[in-house]
């Protein structure tokens, strides 16, 4: 039986949330994790369909 890592399965579901949130696909998703103010961070997530153009955006703190 072959493992799927478990970055993989978050995205997946991550995906499958935004487009039932917006009734668009998504073919792809970028995680940008970086500073949200001078003592805090967070994860950017990007969600594109398959013209590369984007669908929809969120974010998370990073201690969530």
């Amino acid at each position: 039986m072959k493992l799927i890592p478990l970055t993989v399965l978050l995205m997946a579901a991550l995906c499958l949330e935004s487009e039932r949130g917006t009734d668009k696909r998504v073919d792809s998703c970028e995680i940008h994790f970086g500073a949200d103010g001078m003592f805090s961070l967070c994860y950017c997530w990007f969600y594109y369909d398959r013209h590369e153009e984007l669908v929809d955006a969120d974010w998370q703190w990073s201690s969530d």
